[in-house]
């Protein structure tokens, strides 16, 4: 897929977002210091998860994700991820613990979960950085009063046009202009959708119009 292919490969090719990513290097530069864990949240699509794969891309980090509504109960989080984030590395290499959406966790169903992921911080080992679309969520507050939280705004209509070009000509495929700005301003700051939607569109074809 699209999204997974011309995903950032370092920070110089991720789209936008300088302040979150200075603030991200800074914090991930001093995290031995302070030992907190980062919260990046910020509307859907907006790079979240790939902020983190390009940082540790470019570092030479080993990324472990694990998606936090896997895991709704404390059981379940404490046997999966207690002794994965308090172990040492057996290589050189460092790591950075990715618990995507944990505002998934925060749902109706939540039984002690997000006590559970509050808990494991002091042990980690590793650098730990949740994602949420919503980090306002109240159940979310014991992992807000922990972290560095970091937000990612909405994409402007003319960085996904950018990215979006950027595809198209990597694909050798020609699109009117118009039918690119559609896309764009129909995600609203979504690139993933954007692209996405790009995909569904122009694959297999070498001309892309305003009618497709």
């Amino acid at each position: 897929m699209w999204v997974k292919k011309y995903a950032p490969k370092s920070l110089s090719e991720y789209v936008n977002q300088k302040d979150a990513v200075a603030k991200f290097v800074r914090w991930y530069n001093t995290w031995k210091e302070h030992r907190k864990p980062c919260l990046l949240h910020g509307p859907p699509g907006v790079g979240k998860t790939s902020l983190v794969y390009a940082f540790a891309h470019e570092r030479g980090l080993e990324v472990i994700e694990l998606n936090a509504s896997d895991f709704r109960d404390a059981a379940s989080i404490k046997r999966v991820l207690s002794s994965a984030v308090t172990q040492k590395s057996l290589f050189a290499r460092g790591k950075i613990f990715l618990i995507d959406e944990v505002d998934g966790i925060a749902g109706r169903e939540d039984k002690g979960g997000v006590a559970e992921l509050v808990k494991l911080v002091p042990e980690a080992r590793n650098p730990i950085v949740f994602t949420a679309n919503d980090a306002w969520d109240p159940k979310l507050k014991p992992i807000r009063d922990i972290s560095e939280m970091i937000e990612l705004k909405k994409l402007s209509v003319k960085d996904v046009e950018k990215k979006l070009f950027e595809i198209l000509r990597k694909e050798g495929i020609y699109a009117e202009f118009a039918a690119v700005k559609q896309i764009a301003a129909r995600n609203e700051g979504d690139l993933r959708g954007a692209i996405n939607d790009l995909e569904t569109v122009a694959r297999g074809k070498k001309r892309v119009t305003l009618k497709d």
